[in-house]
């Protein structure tokens, strides 16, 4: 295939172990071949390559909008994961539901709409939590953001908090009209209905349905880790600071690469 995402598949750093001398193995294709071990074969990953790029460049001329992946290396060795694991459970005779997967990444508002996107990283279920949230315009432009290192909180607490923080922030930048993202199918749920019996986090999820009842129009929508991959880094950032929240006129030094990727439609990869 005569395209220069497959013969520059070195500037992806796709390359194998037992293919490559040690001194030209990059540290990033090791990580990858630790993540997804020796279970997939080459003539398996060859394969894989082949019907990806192609699939990749007919949406390229068929698709307007379609953007080619910037981590394809990554993307590849997961279809490679998945199709792996498919054949040993089908071997093993299991009931496990089969998935498929999908290019799926951020997507701007609808004109004259922002979004929020939050999400939290929390080290256990009962550990330290930190958590982040960014706010875009129809155009993907920064509006503004947040990080916060939470403490010690349950994963559920954690979610909340920052759920209640960005909806504030987006209330005080200015949204009128706001998509609410998280990735967290229990809080969209439990944000969505109306029922009061919400345990030991009522008092929150009290303050958060307030804070949604204003005069004002709010999506509420549930999304996947591969969309909300630059709060997911704000909230990993978090941790590393001491305990507070802090606004964030700009973005840090670090997360400008996964804005832009969002920015021009870059896709991740998922098994759905």
């Amino acid at each position: 295939m005569d395209t220069p995402y497959v013969t520059g598949l070195d500037e992806t750093k796709f390359v194998l172990a037992h293919k490559v001398r040690p001194p030209k193995f990059s540290q990033h294709a090791r990580d990858v071949c630790l993540k997804y071990p020796k279970v997939s074969p080459w003539a398996l990953i060859f394969g894989v390559s082949c019907w990806v790029f192609w699939d990749w460049l007919n949406k390229s001329i068929l698709e307007l909008q379609f953007i080619w992946p910037l981590d394809s290396a990554i993307m590849i060795f997961k279809v490679v994961h998945e199709f792996v694991q498919s054949n040993l459970c089908a071997n093993a005779h299991t009931d496990r539901k089969a998935r498929d997967w999908k290019l799926i990444g951020w997507r701007m508002p609808s004109n004259g709409w922002l979004k929020l996107n939050t999400n939290r990283a929390a080290k256990g279920n009962q550990g330290l939590a930190g958590a982040g949230g960014l706010l875009r315009d129809d155009n993907g432009k920064w509006l503004g953001g947040f990080v916060h290192n939470i403490g010690i909180a349950t994963s559920v607490l954690a979610e909340l908090w920052v759920v209640k923080r960005g909806i504030k922030v987006s209330w005080e930048i200015g949204a009128r009209m706001l998509v609410f993202e998280t990735e967290s199918e229990l809080v969209a749920n439990l944000l969505r209905s109306s029922s009061e019996q919400v345990d030991r986090n009522a008092a929150i999820v009290s303050d958060i349905r307030s804070l949604l009842n204003r005069n004002w129009s709010i999506m509420i929508e549930h999304t996947y880790r591969e969309c909300n991959i630059c709060v997911y880094w704000l909230a990993n950032h978090a941790l590393t600071l001491p305990l507070r929240v802090r606004r964030l006129v700009s973005f840090p030094i670090g997360l400008d690469h996964l804005i832009f990727h969002d920015i021009i439609r870059g896709h991740h990869v998922s098994s759905l």
